[in-house]
C-alpha cells in the first residue's frame, strides 16, 4: 500500500491492550513540490 492509495488501509493492527492502530505507509520526501501535506491529508480523510 502507500500514501497515493486513498481508499486502501495500510496497516491495521491490536495493541496488548487491546485497542486498534491504523498505519500509513508513507514514502514520500518532505518538500516543497509533491504537495505531500495534501495527500497526507486525503489519505486521513478518506
Amino acid at each position: 500500500m502507500s500514501i497515493e492509495q486513498v481508499e486502501k488501509i495500510d496497516f491495521i493492527s491490536t495493541t496488548s491492550e487491546g485497542k486498534v492502530e491504523l498505519t500509513i505507509s508513507d514514502h514520500l520526501e518532505w518538500d516543497a513540490e509533491n504537495n505531500h501535506l495534501l495527500i497526507l491529508q486525503n489519505k486521513l480523510n478518506a
